[in-house]
């Protein structure tokens, strides 16, 4: 997400939303997650980083930690049903088919290397980018 931030901060989240954006990772879910609300965003927003962070996640990091697939279904069934509750079926294909874009176009580039835009230096933190 650093890497983003500079395009982020055009958006108009605040500078809290950023760094919490910025300091999100891939590490390991419990089985038990119940995709709590995420401080400084609604829950609709909420919910949206967490199918992006789920789907990245389950993707390959899921696979490389040894996460039983039973887990990963009834984590991903319990995200759909928060998200079902806020999204209409056509909302969700659309957020789940550009999110995985997303994440395929990142796997490529990671695979192949590709630095499509060398000019971006990956921001830590928010703090430079105040909202306005």
């Amino acid at each position: 997400m650093a890497h983003h931030t500079p395009l982020a901060a055009a958006t108009g989240l605040t500078p809290a939303q950023l760094d919490a954006l910025a300091a999100l990772g891939l590490g390991p879910l419990p089985e038990d997650w119940d995709f709590p609300p995420r401080p400084g965003f609604t829950r609709e927003d909420g919910l949206v980083v967490d199918l992006a962070h789920f789907l990245a996640w389950c993707g390959i990091h899921a696979v490389a930690a040894g996460v039983h697939p039973r887990v990963v279904h009834r984590l991903r069934r319990r995200l759909f049903g928060l998200l079902a509750e806020r999204f209409s079926p056509r909302q969700l294909e659309e957020l789940v088919w550009r999110t995985t874009q997303c994440v395929a176009f990142n796997w490529h580039n990671d695979f192949f290397e590709l630095d499509l835009e060398p000019g971006v230096v990956p921001t830590p933190t928010a703090a430079a980018y105040p909202s306005g």
